[in-house]
């Protein structure tokens, strides 16, 4: 297979497959990409690394490229795909990161489908918030309005994050769904019930998201590894796409280490108390002290 290649400041682009013309334009692309990459380090990059596109890049990519080689750069390798909601599940693109040079003894490596999300490059800022111990006490299972119960600040966090003109956006985990216990109409009539609550007091949530999926679900439409089930990051993925959010420029809060989402890049604050999680370095004690934490970071 004929390719074309360039070396850029620690990068070798590679463009596998296209005809003559397409690799160059594709080589121009990348190369430009590269450089907005670099714009956005706080350090002069000089690691090795090698980008391989084999035929043409995705549609809709210009612009995520960066996005997508600032979290690759990272990682020692990586496999661009794009989170399909409908399929719920990532779709391979045939664009590799190896943080190393690529040769004939370590090629296979490359090619080993460790999947990197693109996340939207978007210029919105969000507090993400789970739900459960962090907008109302966790009861287990909640489900009826009548066993809500807010948790203390709450309230002030959100005022706090529309005053700095964040989007709120909820990201919870809803088994209870798969397993039997409740129906999804409750679910979306409890959020519903909860954001005029909030409105009440000044505190506007922007989207609600929910997982309703569970592996070991009793009914056959819920019985799935789904990627919108935390710590999977398919709902922040969505909502990023839906309200044009940059995640690596946001905020996430919650109180379980499932909470910190893998595959993309955004801080996460857990609050203490509800779940183990003494080994995790950013923990707060309060909704005071995620609401200090929140104005630092977007000071």
């Amino acid at each position: 297979m004929t390719s074309v290649s360039q070396k850029w400041q620690g990068l070798t682009i590679e463009v596998k497959g296209a005809d003559s013309i397409s690799k160059e334009t594709v080589l121009d692309e990348c190369l430009k990409e590269w450089l907005s990459f670099l714009n956005q380090m706080d350090f002069f990059c000089q690691e090795p690394g090698h980008l391989i596109v084999q035929d043409i890049l995705p549609d809709d990519i210009s612009g995520n490229l960066s996005f997508w080689l600032k979290r690759a750069w990272r990682r020692e390798r990586a496999q661009m795909a794009t989170y399909d909601e409908e399929q719920d599940q990532l779709m391979a693109h045939n664009v590799f990161w190896q943080k190393e040079e690529v040769t004939s003894q370590n090629l296979g490596e490359v090619f080993k489908n460790d999947l990197l999300p693109l996340t939207p490059a978007g210029d919105q800022r969000a507090l993400l918030l789970d739900r459960d111990g962090i907008i109302n006490v966790d009861s287990e299972y909640v489900f009826k309005k009548e066993d809500v119960q807010f948790v203390d600040g709450v309230d002030e966090l959100i005022r706090e994050a529309n005053q700095l003109g964040l989007k709120v956006i909820v990201l919870t985990n809803q088994s209870g769904v798969g397993r039997g216990y409740y129906k999804e109409e409750d679910v979306i009539a409890l959020h519903q019930w909860m954001q005029e609550e909030l409105a009440q007091k000044g505190a506007i949530v922007d989207d609600w998201f929910y997982s309703p999926y569970h592996p070991e679900s009793t009914e056959v439409q819920y019985k799935k590894s789904s990627y919108t089930r935390k710590p999977m990051p398919g709902m922040a993925l969505m909502a990023a796409k839906k309200h044009h959010i940059s995640l690596e420029k946001s905020l996430m809060v919650g109180d379980k280490i499932s909470d910190v989402l893998a595959q993309v890049d955004i801080k996460t604050l857990l609050l203490v108390g509800n779940y183990p999680v003494a080994n995790y370095p950013h923990l707060c004690q309060s909704h005071h002290d995620v609401i200090k934490e929140m104005k630092q970071f977007f000071s």
